[in-house]
């Protein structure tokens, strides 16, 4: 069948892992990755890697941006919180006269000024 002399086995040895690991580098990267779809990739390498379509193809796939699921829909700010509004129940003061200010008021009862911001 194949003679194969002692220099061709060690070149065989040699190289074989190096174009084993180029033949599976989509499902490399893609274990390596953790990509959602490293399953799909490793099967389209094994099967369709021989050409050189089915290898490019499984190759974009493991390189695609692996999109991260949707942000939580943002939620009322909390009590206190930079930029929430004032807190209900909280004590409020007039930011020209320092005057302590109703709950309820618009505007300052002291000077006029407009405490809504």
């Amino acid at each position: 069948m194949f003679n194969f002399g002692a220099v061709e086995l060690v070149i065989l040895m040699l190289v074989g892992p190096f174009v084993l690991a180029l033949y599976f580098l989509p499902a490399i990267i893609a274990i390596a990755r953790h990509h959602p779809n490293t399953l799909g990739i490793a099967l389209l390498d094994l099967f369709l890697g021989w050409t050189l379509l089915g290898w490019l193809g499984a190759l974009i796939w493991s390189l695609v941006q692996i999109a991260s699921p949707p942000a939580a829909a943002p939620g009322p700010p909390a009590a206190g919180a930079a930029g929430a509004g004032p807190v209900p129940g909280a004590v409020r003061f007039c930011t020209r006269c320092g005057a302590t200010l109703p709950p309820d008021a618009v505007f300052c009862p002291a000077c006029g000024k407009d405490s809504r911001g």
